[in-house]
């Protein structure tokens, strides 16, 4: 991955921690953590990223996906959904969306790791 910025919308806070800091050690650079789908919204505008790593629920209407949709008006980065429930109903949801990935959560590292570098 050439630009080695993750955009992050995550609403639980110690967890998108988490993701910083792991990515911050494998040479990441961070935009976010966004814990909104409006925020997350508004911020596409502003910044250039490699991939993006989307909770599926968020602190706001504005869902996951729905994020993804806007991302994708801007960007043909990777989107990696993250979700702690039903990863089928995500699948089916997420269908349209090219160039994505799920992971349930807890995330496992070296996947989001092999997602990132290919």
């Amino acid at each position: 991955m050439k630009n080695k910025n993750i955009f992050i919308v995550e609403d639980e806070l110690l967890v998108a921690l988490v993701y910083q800091q792991y990515l911050g050690k494998q040479g990441f650079t961070i935009t976010g953590p966004f814990t909104t789908g409006e925020e997350a919204i508004e911020a596409l505008s502003n910044n250039t990223f490699g991939a993006a790593l989307l909770d599926i629920q968020l602190d706001d209407e504005i869902d996951g996906i729905a994020v993804a949709e806007h991302i994708r008006k801007v960007s043909q980065a990777p989107i990696i959904f993250t979700t702690g429930n039903d990863t089928k109903k995500t699948e089916l949801d997420s269908a349209h969306i090219t160039n994505s990935y799920i992971l349930p959560k807890p995330i496992d590292f070296s996947e989001l790791l092999e997602i990132l570098n290919r």
